[in-house]
Protein backbone atom coordinates (compact mmCIF):
# COMPACT_ATOMS: atom_id res chain seq x y z
CA UNK A 1 0.00 0.00 0.00
CA UNK A 2 1.23 3.45 -0.90
CA UNK A 3 0.62 6.25 1.58
CA UNK A 4 0.58 9.86 0.41
CA UNK A 5 0.71 12.76 2.83
CA UNK A 6 -1.13 16.02 2.43
CA UNK A 7 0.52 18.52 4.77
CA UNK A 8 -1.60 21.44 5.94
CA UNK A 9 0.32 24.33 7.51
CA UNK A 10 -1.43 27.01 9.58
CA UNK A 11 -0.26 30.30 11.04
CA UNK A 12 -2.39 32.69 13.09
CA UNK A 13 -2.24 36.47 13.11
CA UNK A 14 -0.37 36.66 16.42
CA UNK A 15 2.56 34.84 14.74
CA UNK A 16 2.73 36.79 11.49
CA UNK A 17 5.42 39.05 12.94
CA UNK A 18 7.82 36.08 12.73
CA UNK A 19 7.54 36.01 8.92
CA UNK A 20 10.15 37.67 6.74
CA UNK A 21 8.43 39.77 4.07
CA UNK A 22 11.85 40.40 2.47
CA UNK A 23 11.47 37.03 0.74
CA UNK A 24 8.58 38.31 -1.40
CA UNK A 25 9.16 38.73 -5.12
CA UNK A 26 8.98 42.08 -6.86
CA UNK A 27 5.59 41.15 -8.30
CA UNK A 28 4.29 40.22 -4.84
CA UNK A 29 5.58 43.48 -3.37
CA UNK A 30 3.86 45.46 -6.11
CA UNK A 31 0.63 43.56 -5.54
CA UNK A 32 0.81 44.21 -1.79
CA UNK A 33 1.35 47.93 -2.41
CA UNK A 34 -1.95 48.08 -4.32
CA UNK A 35 -3.94 47.43 -1.13
CA UNK A 36 -5.05 50.78 0.27
CA UNK A 37 -5.93 49.41 3.71
CA UNK A 38 -3.27 48.05 6.06
CA UNK A 39 -5.18 44.93 7.15
CA UNK A 40 -5.56 43.27 3.71
CA UNK A 41 -2.05 44.33 2.79
CA UNK A 42 -0.64 42.69 5.91
CA UNK A 43 -2.71 39.55 5.28
CA UNK A 44 -1.45 39.28 1.69
CA UNK A 45 2.18 39.76 2.73
CA UNK A 46 1.88 37.22 5.55
CA UNK A 47 0.22 34.63 3.32
CA UNK A 48 2.81 34.78 0.56
CA UNK A 49 5.79 34.97 2.89
CA UNK A 50 4.41 31.99 4.82
CA UNK A 51 3.92 30.00 1.62
CA UNK A 52 7.51 30.62 0.54
CA UNK A 53 8.89 29.62 3.93
CA UNK A 54 6.75 26.47 4.03
CA UNK A 55 7.83 25.39 0.54
CA UNK A 56 11.46 25.68 1.62
CA UNK A 57 10.78 22.86 4.10
CA UNK A 58 10.34 20.55 1.09
CA UNK A 59 13.36 21.50 -1.02
CA UNK A 60 16.83 23.02 -0.53
CA UNK A 61 15.76 26.43 -1.83
CA UNK A 62 15.66 29.73 0.01
CA UNK A 63 12.18 31.27 0.36
CA UNK A 64 12.99 34.08 -2.05
CA UNK A 65 14.12 31.59 -4.72
CA UNK A 66 10.71 30.07 -5.45
CA UNK A 67 9.26 30.90 -8.87
CA UNK A 68 5.63 30.53 -9.91
CA UNK A 69 3.39 30.72 -12.92
CA UNK A 70 -0.40 30.63 -13.13
CA UNK A 71 -2.91 28.86 -15.32
CA UNK A 72 -5.50 30.90 -17.28
CA UNK A 73 -7.74 31.01 -14.18
CA UNK A 74 -5.01 32.19 -11.82
CA UNK A 75 -4.05 28.95 -10.04
CA UNK A 76 -0.31 29.09 -9.25
CA UNK A 77 2.24 26.32 -9.70
CA UNK A 78 5.98 25.96 -9.15
CA UNK A 79 8.30 26.51 -12.12
CA UNK A 80 11.67 25.90 -10.43
CA UNK A 81 13.43 23.08 -12.35
CA UNK A 82 13.31 19.69 -10.58
CA UNK A 83 10.62 20.81 -8.11
CA UNK A 84 7.54 20.97 -10.33
CA UNK A 85 6.20 17.83 -8.62
CA UNK A 86 5.57 19.81 -5.41
CA UNK A 87 1.90 20.73 -5.48
CA UNK A 88 0.48 23.41 -3.19
CA UNK A 89 -2.48 25.65 -2.59
CA UNK A 90 -2.91 28.72 -0.40
CA UNK A 91 -5.84 30.26 1.45
CA UNK A 92 -6.15 33.14 3.89
CA UNK A 93 -8.87 34.82 5.85
CA UNK A 94 -9.12 37.20 8.76
CA UNK A 95 -6.61 36.05 11.38
CA UNK A 96 -5.37 32.88 9.68
CA UNK A 97 -3.29 31.67 6.73
CA UNK A 98 -3.38 28.04 5.54
CA UNK A 99 -1.49 26.19 2.83
CA UNK A 100 -1.43 22.55 1.76
CA UNK A 101 1.59 20.83 0.23
CA UNK A 102 1.75 17.41 -1.44
CA UNK A 103 3.88 15.56 -3.97
CA UNK A 104 2.29 14.77 -7.36
CA UNK A 105 -1.23 15.29 -5.97
CA UNK A 106 -3.42 18.10 -7.27
CA UNK A 107 -4.75 19.93 -4.21
CA UNK A 108 -7.07 22.75 -3.21
CA UNK A 109 -7.67 24.35 0.19
CA UNK A 110 -9.97 27.00 1.62
CA UNK A 111 -10.26 28.42 5.13
CA UNK A 112 -13.00 30.68 6.48
CA UNK A 113 -13.90 32.02 9.90
CA UNK A 114 -17.30 30.83 11.13
CA UNK A 115 -19.31 33.97 11.77
CA UNK A 116 -22.85 35.35 11.48
CA UNK A 117 -24.06 36.52 8.07
CA UNK A 118 -27.14 38.69 7.67
CA UNK A 119 -27.64 37.47 4.10
CA UNK A 120 -26.76 33.81 4.76
CA UNK A 121 -30.03 32.46 3.35
CA UNK A 122 -29.78 34.46 0.13
CA UNK A 123 -26.11 33.57 -0.40
CA UNK A 124 -26.81 29.87 0.26
CA UNK A 125 -29.65 29.78 -2.29
CA UNK A 126 -27.57 31.64 -4.87
CA UNK A 127 -24.28 29.78 -4.36
CA UNK A 128 -25.16 26.20 -3.46
CA UNK A 129 -27.06 23.41 -5.19
CA UNK A 130 -30.73 23.37 -4.08
CA UNK A 131 -30.34 20.35 -1.77
CA UNK A 132 -27.25 21.94 -0.16
CA UNK A 133 -29.04 25.23 0.50
CA UNK A 134 -31.97 23.28 1.93
CA UNK A 135 -29.62 21.37 4.25
CA UNK A 136 -28.23 24.66 5.57
CA UNK A 137 -31.54 26.44 6.02
CA UNK A 138 -33.25 23.43 7.61
CA UNK A 139 -31.05 23.81 10.69
CA UNK A 140 -32.79 25.81 13.41
CA UNK A 141 -29.72 26.49 15.54
CA UNK A 142 -27.90 29.60 14.16
CA UNK A 143 -24.43 28.29 15.08
CA UNK A 144 -25.08 24.95 13.37
CA UNK A 145 -26.43 26.79 10.36
CA UNK A 146 -23.30 28.96 10.14
CA UNK A 147 -21.04 25.93 10.49
CA UNK A 148 -22.84 24.00 7.77
CA UNK A 149 -22.82 27.03 5.48
CA UNK A 150 -19.04 27.51 5.81
CA UNK A 151 -18.45 23.77 5.52
CA UNK A 152 -20.12 23.79 2.11
CA UNK A 153 -18.43 27.05 1.15
CA UNK A 154 -14.89 25.92 1.99
CA UNK A 155 -15.31 22.46 0.42
CA UNK A 156 -16.71 23.92 -2.78
CA UNK A 157 -13.99 26.55 -3.06
CA UNK A 158 -11.35 23.87 -2.36
CA UNK A 159 -12.82 21.85 -5.26
CA UNK A 160 -12.72 24.82 -7.61
CA UNK A 161 -9.11 25.50 -6.63
CA UNK A 162 -8.10 21.85 -7.05
CA UNK A 163 -9.67 21.76 -10.52
CA UNK A 164 -7.89 25.03 -11.26
CA UNK A 165 -11.01 26.80 -12.51
CA UNK A 166 -11.77 29.15 -9.65
CA UNK A 167 -15.24 30.66 -9.71
CA UNK A 168 -15.33 30.56 -13.51
CA UNK A 169 -17.10 27.27 -12.77
CA UNK A 170 -20.34 27.93 -10.85
CA UNK A 171 -20.21 26.29 -7.39
CA UNK A 172 -23.84 25.19 -7.73
CA UNK A 173 -22.90 23.08 -10.79
CA UNK A 174 -21.87 20.16 -8.56
CA UNK A 175 -23.35 18.67 -5.40
CA UNK A 176 -21.66 17.55 -2.17
CA UNK A 177 -23.23 15.08 0.26
CA UNK A 178 -22.15 13.03 3.25
CA UNK A 179 -21.88 9.26 2.93
CA UNK A 180 -22.79 6.66 5.56
CA UNK A 181 -19.48 7.30 7.36
CA UNK A 182 -20.32 11.04 7.38
CA UNK A 183 -17.45 11.77 5.01
CA UNK A 184 -18.02 14.39 2.34
CA UNK A 185 -18.21 13.06 -1.21
CA UNK A 186 -19.15 14.39 -4.63
CA UNK A 187 -22.59 13.23 -5.68
CA UNK A 188 -21.97 14.46 -9.20
CA UNK A 189 -19.40 16.41 -11.19
CA UNK A 190 -19.83 19.37 -13.54
CA UNK A 191 -20.87 18.33 -17.03
CA UNK A 192 -17.55 19.41 -18.55
CA UNK A 193 -15.67 16.92 -16.33
CA UNK A 194 -15.52 13.13 -16.42
CA UNK A 195 -16.19 10.91 -13.42
CA UNK A 196 -12.41 10.44 -13.12
CA UNK A 197 -12.14 14.08 -12.09
CA UNK A 198 -14.13 13.59 -8.91
CA UNK A 199 -12.16 14.74 -5.91
CA UNK A 200 -11.49 13.40 -2.43
CA UNK A 201 -12.84 15.79 0.19
CA UNK A 202 -12.27 16.47 3.86
CA UNK A 203 -13.64 19.13 6.17
CA UNK A 204 -12.12 20.11 9.51
CA UNK A 205 -12.97 22.52 12.31
CA UNK A 206 -9.90 24.41 13.48
CA UNK A 207 -10.78 26.61 16.45
CA UNK A 208 -13.47 28.93 15.03
CA UNK A 209 -12.58 28.28 11.39
CA UNK A 210 -13.81 25.83 8.76
CA UNK A 211 -11.10 24.23 6.62
CA UNK A 212 -12.00 22.54 3.35
CA UNK A 213 -9.55 20.25 1.56
CA UNK A 214 -9.86 18.65 -1.89
CA UNK A 215 -7.47 16.55 -3.89
CA UNK A 216 -7.40 14.38 -6.98
CA UNK A 217 -6.87 10.73 -6.17
CA UNK A 218 -3.93 9.15 -7.96
CA UNK A 219 -4.64 6.36 -10.41
CA UNK A 220 -4.22 2.92 -8.84
CA UNK A 221 -0.91 1.24 -9.60
CA UNK A 222 -1.97 -2.30 -10.49
CA UNK A 223 -3.50 -3.93 -7.43
CA UNK A 224 -1.65 -1.61 -5.08
CA UNK A 225 -3.91 0.42 -2.82
CA UNK A 226 -3.30 4.13 -2.38
CA UNK A 227 -3.91 5.62 1.05
CA UNK A 228 -3.82 9.26 2.14
CA UNK A 229 -2.99 10.99 5.39
CA UNK A 230 -3.70 14.60 6.26
CA UNK A 231 -1.18 16.13 8.68
CA UNK A 232 -2.00 19.53 10.18
CA UNK A 233 0.91 21.64 11.40
CA UNK A 234 0.32 24.64 13.66
CA UNK A 235 3.21 26.78 14.87
CA UNK A 236 4.39 25.70 18.33
CA UNK A 237 2.03 22.70 18.28
CA UNK A 238 2.65 18.99 17.69
CA UNK A 239 1.59 17.86 14.19
CA UNK A 240 -1.87 16.29 14.11
CA UNK A 241 -2.15 13.30 11.77
CA UNK A 242 -5.64 12.52 10.51
CA UNK A 243 -6.74 9.51 8.52
CA UNK A 244 -8.02 10.53 5.10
Amino acid sequence: MQTHALDVHLIYADQWHTLDSECLSRTERERAAQFRLAAPRTLYQAAHAFLRQVLSLYAPLRPQAWCFSTNPYGKPCITNPHYESIQFNLSHTEGLVACVVAHNITVGIDIERIQPMEDLAAVARYTFAPCEAEAVLALSDPLQQQQRFFTYWTLKEACLKAWGTGFSLPPQSFTLVQDQQEQWVMQDTPSLFTSKQKLCLRSYLVKDYCLGLAWKQNEANGNQRTDYQVVIYEADQKPMTLSA
